[in-house]
């Protein structure tokens, strides 16, 4: 269950609630990065740090329960700046229409590489999160001199347990920065815009960036697949769109065009995306930057039993499960039937299997069937009997 704030739908932490419980341990600091605006991020590993110019800073901290072994999230994080309240980050309620912006309050490229997440000061314009707060609009942290500064991360859990850690940062003026011209990116946030890259392209709405930022576009070739196959990355800030963009390909030349769909690339695998085609196009909504191709779904999905045997009897049993699994474009549409008719079944897609309830089925030997098509209307049918 959970608990949301009427005026604004946010989840409120339970705890708040009265329910008491024995929390003795307290919330571990893992890390701390700082992350120069023109240099790559810096691990901290002793007490005082140099570095070029202006910079944002970034924790990685976990809380576990007083008998628990998995790592939770902490409750709030504080970042003091010389002893002055420079960040706070707090989880004691939160609004679901939130959740993508996460990605934009977190080491993203770090989390994808390595699952730990480090908490940001960085805070892009677009960024709208209630719970992530910063002293200014940006996050940015800047010293007018090149002495030592004193900043204390403390974070802490529920029942106010805390850990903290202090250190120091020597800021020395950056010449990259200085000796730098201004940069216009290409994309405004507010905007949204097109960008063209050979047969694709791909139409950004206004907030589906962060920040403006320019977009990097390339194209290559590989022979799996009938397009080339095209590349979308942001320059400045490599995180996932906050809401949907529109992808389109130029419909390749050749055979079964209902058939194509597009697919997103990740190393030497790809899954397709939910593809229409309008105007001698393929369009897709995509939800992440990356690599983009057109390729053909001529596989049908793949149907079998799991919890019953062909003429076995299914004595015992509450529902019957059928695994129903399509490697690229999706399943679509399936149906049961029983003898011919048209039986109820439920479609658990965490399992991606069939459920068909045994009350339904009366005593007596049965034909079930089972009818699943993919996204480009590749069919599969799959018959057994069954005796109850």
């Amino acid at each position: 269950y959970e608990i949301r704030l009427a005026a604004t739908d946010q989840t409120i932490n339970p705890l708040y609630f009265g329910m008491r419980y024995s929390d003795p341990v307290r919330p571990q600091i893992r890390g701390i990065r700082l992350y120069p605006m023109d240099g790559n991020p810096i691990s901290l590993t002793s007490d005082t740090v140099s570095l070029a110019g202006s910079f944002y800073a970034g924790i990685y901290a976990t809380d576990l329960s007083e008998q628990g072994s998995g790592k939770n999230g902490v409750e709030q994080i504080e970042l003091l700046v010389d002893d002055t309240l420079f960040f706070r980050y707090n989880t004691a309620s939160f609004l679901f229409e939130e959740t993508r912006s996460v990605n934009a309050i977190i080491d993203y490229p770090h989390y994808k590489s390595s699952k730990e997440y480090y908490i940001i000061t960085r805070h892009l314009p677009a960024l709208r999160m209630a719970n992530h707060w910063v002293r200014g609009s940006e996050g940015i942290i800047s010293f007018a001199d090149s002495l030592p500064h004193k900043l204390t991360y403390i974070v802490s859990d529920y029942k106010g347990n805390t850990d903290r850690c202090t250190f120091y940062v020597k800021a020395f003026p950056s010449v990259g920065q200085s000796a730098a011209k201004p940069c216009v990116p290409a994309i405004s946030y507010r905007v949204g815009g097109v960008v063209r890259n050979g047969e694709s392209r791909l139409s950004l709405p206004p907030m589906a960036l962060y920040a403006d930022d320019d977009i990097e576009a390339t194209c290559r070739t590989d022979s799996r697949f009938l397009s080339k196959v095209y590349s979308y990355q942001p320059v400045h800030n490599q995180l996932p769109p906050h809401v949907a963009c529109k992808l389109s390909i130029a419909q390749p030349s050749g055979s079964q065009p209902d058939k194509m769909v597009i697919v997103n690339l990740k190393g030497s695998k790809y899954s397709a995306c939910a593809t229409t085609r309008v105007d001698g196009r393929l369009v897709a909504k995509i939800k992440e930057f990356g690599e983009y191709a057109v390729s053909l779904d001529l596989t049908a999905p793949i149907v079998r039993p799991v919890n019953f045997k062909e003429g076995k009897p299914i004595t015992g049993k509450n529902s019957l499960q059928i695994k129903v699994t399509d490697d690229l474009s999706g399943l679509h549409h399936y149906a049961c039937y029983l003898d011919g008719n048209w039986v109820l079944a439920e479609y658990d897609g965490k399992s991606a299997a069939l459920y068909v309830s045994v009350r339904l089925i009366t005593k007596g030997r049965h034909t079930l069937r089972v009818v699943a098509t993919d996204a480009v209307g590749n069919t599969t049918t799959k018959e057994w009997q069954v005796i109850k």
